[in-house]
């Protein structure tokens, strides 16, 4: 009995690992790395392109957006599905194999972006740290409930939101506000935490990179609680 539970627990971990969302991962990287190589198809400009490409940046941002817009959506369509721990075990595994299926475009962004091994490691931290926020909104996505709503508003803020506010902040506040809307949006700090040949292996400010981890832990308690409060209610008479 024991062996058969082990058995099916390392054939879900496995089949996690690739989905069929994999196939629209791959044609955000691809997208993001073809956009990096060709800027100038997005943005036309008057002088060329400045060397480096932006390789590296507009995968990087590709890789957010795609967790935060597109990823949530596959966790909709499997609402309902299996157990809830068979959730979490699947989106961590699924999310480790994104992150290694992406390394030949990395290698192939840093070649073009000039960039090195420390701007690599630094932006994929960074992209671990944005999607931890995914994977907790899933949760709240996938059990459905009132939960759904919330997870959708929030990431709708953190994909679309933030990056406004950091360009309205620039029009019509002072320039400390604005880096601050900076480091706080995704898209915009992603960009700033991938540029070639930066200073440090990690992101910085690190905070701005902590925030969404701790966002998500925070999500995936309350989760839990007001599941399991819900859960013990007492049944109406």
């Amino acid at each position: 009995m024991a062996q058969n539970g082990a058995q099916e627990t390392l054939e879900g971990v496995f089949s996690a690992a690739w989905r069929p969302a994999g196939a629209m991962y791959l044609l955000f990287c691809v997208a993001g790395l073809a956009a990096g190589l060709w800027p100038d198809a997005i943005f036309v400009r008057r002088a060329s392109p400045p060397a480096p490409l932006p390789a590296l940046q507009t995968l990087v941002v590709a890789q957010i957006a795609y967790g935060l817009v597109v990823w949530p959506l596959f966790a909709l369509r499997r609402a309902g599905v299996g157990r809830m721990s068979r959730y979490w075990r699947g989106a961590v595994v699924e999310n480790l194999a994104y992150l290694l299926v992406a390394a030949p475009f990395y290698a192939a962004a840093a070649y073009f972006a000039d960039a090195v091994a420390m701007d690599v490691l630094r932006a994929a931290i960074y992209v671990a740290c944005v999607w931890t926020l995914s994977v907790a909104a899933g949760a709240h996505v996938a059990r459905g409930g009132r939960g759904r709503s919330i997870a959708a508003v929030a990431l709708a803020v953190a994909a679309f939101g933030l990056p406004a506010a950091h360009y309205i902040a620039l029009e019509f506040f002072t320039p400390v506000s604005a880096r601050i809307m900076g480091w706080l949006s995704p898209a915009t700090f992603a960009w700033a935490v991938s540029a070639s040949r930066g200073a440090s292996w990690y992101p910085r400010p690190l905070w701005a990179a902590l925030i969404w981890p701790a966002a998500a832990a925070i999500a995936g308690c309350l989760h839990a609680a007001l599941h399991a409060l819900r859960d013990n209610r007492p049944p109406k008479a």
